[in-house]
């Protein structure tokens, strides 16, 4: 998986989706789950794995789309 440093706060197994863009300059999307939430970021673990440079994430509920 891949830990990202932030400061919001979710629940272990909350949806996740990342930005990234790769050293050729591909661009895309991958979803994942939160494995764990501390005081130093949250720990990821992708469905699908690339050589993520994560840009920007954001979180969902599952629902949203």
């Amino acid at each position: 998986g891949f830990y990202i440093k932030t400061d919001i706060d979710v629940e272990p197994g909350t949806r996740i989706f990342a930005k990234y863009v790769l050293p050729s300059g591909r661009r895309g999307m991958r979803s994942g789950s939160v494995v764990r939430c501390d005081t130093r970021g949250l720990a990821v673990s992708f469905d699908s794995v690339d050589p993520l440079i994560v840009e920007e994430f954001g979180y969902s509920d599952g629902r949203a789309k």
